[in-house]
């Protein structure tokens, strides 16, 4: 019998009873199959089999929740993944010539991480998408036998629901300034401290790898940031301190390492350097990273 990456048989998975959460101050409900929850939770489990008020009423509410993050921990609980967040257009930042020129000219310092150290990388989804032949034309050289044809037939392409799914889960990349970056960012990191809470081991090393991939392709412009500093401040305002041996967890540690690698740029930011004036533990890990001790 067909089953999910968890072991659980489809046929249980979508006959399983559904369980109601109502999520955010627009108290939005959210009907979705208890084996899909189960099945990759220990206390969610807990929540949903423990016999107690919201267990019997098959419901339950979090209000400190948004809308926007839990659809995409539901869209995880049946896909195993999650369509990456939108940027949003920040309309305060303006577009004079000026400030063109200006960024322009500062572009050849600002490059993502990744085009630095190995250069431009589709992801494999993205090289199959654009290689895939048109429905019902054979890829590769006209075929020469009855066999070759029926070997070299294809019927997918790029538009099939598969593969634009497929490209929704890609990371995105900033190309201006007015592209803000901080809801991207942010929606990531939720949904690691998410995961965090709830035991959900695939989902933190998910969010981890596509907030990390986003970062690589970051490209730091002056006006944005404070969309860093933005993600700097809920890694340390939601993630766990330092542990006795030294060990940074894991959110924090790859924000810090991120701006340590871009101390240079992040220097000069009004928003970045009134973090530090704060004293919090980043600026203690932002010091050992940049003179090259590791984050444990």
């Amino acid at each position: 019998m067909a089953s999910n990456n968890t072991g659980v048989s489809f046929e249980k998975f979508i006959q399983s009873k559904l369980f109601t959460f109502v999520i955010g101050k627009e108290k939005r409900e959210f009907k979705i199959h208890a084996e899909a929850i189960t099945s990759i939770s220990q206390p969610l489990c807990k929540l949903i089999e423990n016999g107690m008020l919201e267990s019997v009423q098959e419901k339950v509410t979090w209000e400190d929740v948004e809308v926007a993050d839990f659809a995409r921990f539901a869209e995880y609980a049946y896909r195993y993944d999650y369509t990456s967040p939108s940027w949003v257009l920040d309309d305060s930042v303006a577009t004079s010539d000026v400030m063109s020129r200006r960024n322009a000219k500062a572009l050849a310092a600002l490059e993502p991480l990744r085009t630095k150290s190995t250069g431009p990388q589709a992801s494999v989804q993205q090289r199959m998408v654009q290689t895939m032949p048109q429905f019902g034309q054979s890829s590769g050289p006209p075929p020469q036998t009855l066999q070759s044809r029926l070997l070299n037939r294809a019927y997918l392409n790029g538009a099939e629901p598969a593969a634009g799914m497929l490209s929704g889960f890609q990371h995105q990349s900033n190309v201006g300034v007015r592209q803000n970056f901080a809801p991207v960012l942010l929606a990531h990191a939720w949904l690691y401290t998410f995961a965090c809470l709830r035991w959900i081991e695939p989902l933190k090393r998910l969010a981890l790898h596509k907030l990390h991939q986003t970062l690589l392709d970051f490209t730091p412009y002056p006006e944005r940031l404070v969309d860093v500093v933005e993600l700097v401040r809920y890694a340390y305002d939601n993630g766990e301190d330092r542990k006795d041996n030294g060990t940074v967890e894991e959110l924090r540690a790859l924000v810090t390492e991120y701006v340590a690698s871009q101390v240079s740029v992040f220097k000069k930011d009004k928003h970045f350097v009134q973090l530090l004036e704060e004293g919090q533990e980043f600026a203690v890990d932002l010091v050992r990273a940049v003179d090259g001790d590791m984050l444990r």
